[in-house]
């Protein structure tokens, strides 16, 4: 498992073919000064098996902390070896970017399994960027970047979270939110199936299919809040309804035969 995951998060983080936004993109300073975060939560080095895959946007605000020109102990771990930084701080429990990610996904995942995923701690899930650089939102010069590097996302970020996908307990399955990424996914990944929340039309899931992984993206909503377990979808064919929890599983059942 350490040489497989090894070896794909090396792929995440290799950054010598990104183009280095121009700008502020909402920042206090150029994006080009805040260092680059393409992944956070679980890596090889850690003991624990992974649990889950997720795919966001992009990091959020860049931090004082996360200029080069700083100080900080993130930075000076970070320019040593960026996996282990992650490995350090996604056990931080304090640290901002950990609390994030235990409250929207690990937290998340244990509410939708608790019997499975009760208690999951933030890195013990692997959660990848579209796009490495840090926003305040994903706005209209993200999204224009997004499209400028569109040929390297599949490459470096959703092939690599595809392979890790296959060793985590919830196997072959990468979880993701926004439209944005569903718009991305839609022109490599075309023909999702696509549910519709029964009540509201507005908020979707669209599942993808790479070989034997679902890429299970949601769409509606606040932030980059997931759908909470009491929401329903409808089959676009049978009607018939489920809930989040339930499309992973079925998506998990349907590679099995």
């Amino acid at each position: 498992m350490p040489s497989i995951g090894l070896g794909y998060t090396k792929i995440l983080i290799s950054g010598d073919n990104w183009a280095i936004p121009i700008g502020k993109y909402g920042n206090m300073y150029e994006v080009r000064e805040y260092m680059p975060e393409p992944y956070w939560g679980w890596t090889p080095n850690n003991k624990n098996k992974l649990k889950a895959v997720f795919l966001n946007l992009n990091p959020g605000e860049g931090g004082d902390d996360q200029r080069p020109v700083s100080a900080s102990p993130y930075i000076a771990t970070a320019r040593i070896n960026y996996q282990s930084m992650v490995d350090l701080y996604s056990k931080n429990d304090i640290y901002e970017t950990t609390k994030w990610f235990q409250r929207k996904r690990a937290d998340w995942l244990s509410n939708i399994f608790p019997i499975k995923f009760k208690g999951t701690k933030a890195n013990e899930i692997l959660c990848g960027d579209l796009i490495p650089w840090h926003t305040p939102t994903y706005n209209s010069a993200t999204a224009s970047y997004t499209k400028l590097v569109h040929h390297l996302i599949d490459d470096h970020v959703i092939h690599p979270l595809s392979q890790l996908s296959k060793e985590a307990e919830l196997r072959n399955t990468i979880i993701g939110k926004g439209a944005h990424i569903e718009q991305l996914l839609s022109d490599i990944l075309p023909n999702p199936i696509t549910y519709y929340d029964c009540r509201n039309n507005k908020k979707r899931v669209s599942v993808f299919k790479r070989d034997t992984v679902s890429i299970i993206v949601y769409v509606g909503g606040q932030g980059m809040n997931l759908p909470k377990s009491n929401i329903t979808f409808c089959d676009p064919i049978t009607g018939y309804r489920y809930s989040f929890g339930d499309i992973i599983l079925n998506t998990q059942i349907s590679w099995k035969h």
